[in-house]
């Protein structure tokens, strides 16, 4: 089969040879040809159109005297078939791979669920009278443990408490603990005895990271929570709260938490005095710099939370965008890129922007807005 039957430029040239008046048989094969591979609704439909336009094309009263227009029209139709079952055999597989591997994923997530089942029924188990004492003050921390490996796996949302001052204390839980005496004891257990009020609300895992949302976040939780977590329960787990996530740096070891037997600090290691006010959350460090990001944001682009937080940023102060900046590529946010990359001159946004391009330089600079 010729490959430039299902193409604009091979249908062109013989309708310039013949001097045929045909468009919308171009303009068909020319939206076909630049539909993406796995694109397969329609790539179909795409095909089709060209099949059906050949075919009516075909019996025109001008073409159909034309003996070679009407042997590369029946060719195109062949083609036009051929293309049809490729597509439609290449969407079951794609399908079929998909299906496979959801089902896998879902086997994944079921065993590891088990598994960290097991762990908490294994360290929830009995010991001696002698050690009941110390299993008791662990048991908050070892469900924090478990209830933070789970949420991880979960599509719904847990619960959570927080004590925000030192020496802090976190409990998670799939059921709603927000109003729990128990969990707010447990939660002091963690906190060191501290009987400071405990913030509340739900959070999730979502892209590579727990996220906390809660009314009025104190500014610098989200990395405190982060040290928190890693040197209480050893999790290396990446936290946010509301729109800020924590620094990469590491700070030194948090007051209150005894490393050495990995929750915190009791009868067998020291305990911070209660926070004073001005202790609340420790302030997070002024946002500096010029505008950058580390990988493509908008339609089709990786979409790091923290990247698409600076290009939320950035259109808000460049141009007036009103978005919230809460690290989520939504519609506004691409309706919001494609109207600036209009005001530099594209004619065709693509709604996409990528690390030292032209719409980022134009981000990043503080002058009158440039021409691409």
């Amino acid at each position: 089969m010729d490959p430039k039957l299902l193409t604009e430029d091979g249908w062109k040239a013989v309708v310039q040879k013949f001097k045929l008046k045909d468009k919308d048989l171009q303009k068909a094969l020319f939206f076909y040809e630049n539909l993406e591979d796995d694109d397969f609704e329609f790539r179909l439909k795409g095909i089709g159109k060209v099949a059906a336009l050949a075919v009516a094309l075909k019996k025109d009263k001008e073409v159909a005297p034309n003996a070679p227009v009407v042997k590369y029209l029946a060719d195109m139709i062949t083609a036009s078939q051929t293309a049809q079952r490729d597509i439609a055999k290449d969407k079951a597989e794609a399908e079929k791979a998909k299906a496979l591997a959801a089902k896998n994923l879902a086997a994944t997530q079921k065993r590891e669920e088990a598994e960290a089942k097991k762990d908490s029924e294994e360290e929830g188990g009995a010991g001696s009278e002698e050690d009941e004492e110390e299993e008791e003050e662990g048991d908050a921390l070892k469900k924090l443990t478990t209830s933070l490996k789970t949420l991880k796996l979960s599509k719904k949302p847990y619960y959570f408490l927080v004590c925000d001052a030192k020496p802090y204390g976190l409990m998670v839980s799939k059921k709603d603990i927000r109003k729990s005496m128990q969990a707010k004891k447990e939660l002091a257990q963690l906190a060191g005895g501290s009987t400071r009020p405990p913030k509340f609300g739900e959070c999730r895992f979502e892209n590579g990271k727990i996220v906390f949302e809660m009314e009025k976040p104190p500014s610098g939780l989200a990395r405190i929570l982060q040290k928190w977590i890693k040197e209480s329960t050893g999790l290396g787990l990446k936290v946010m709260v509301g729109s800020e996530s924590a620094e990469d740096e590491q700070g030194p070891p948090l007051t209150g938490v005894n490393p050495e037997h990995n929750r915190p600090g009791t009868a067998a290691g020291p305990t911070a005095s209660p926070a004073k006010p001005s202790e609340a959350a420790e302030p997070a460090k002024p946002a500096g710099g010029p505008f950058s990001i580390s990988a493509t944001v908008g339609r089709g682009g990786e979409n790091k939370p923290e990247d698409v937080m600076a290009v939320q940023t950035a259109l808000n102060t460049r141009a007036k965008a009103g978005l919230k900046v809460d690290g989520k590529c939504g519609p506004k946010t691409f309706a919001a890129i494609e109207a600036f990359q209009k005001t530099l001159g594209q004619n065709k946004p693509d709604g996409r922007i990528d690390p030292s391009r032209a719409v980022a330089r134009a981000l990043a600079s503080s002058g009158p807005l440039p021409k691409p």
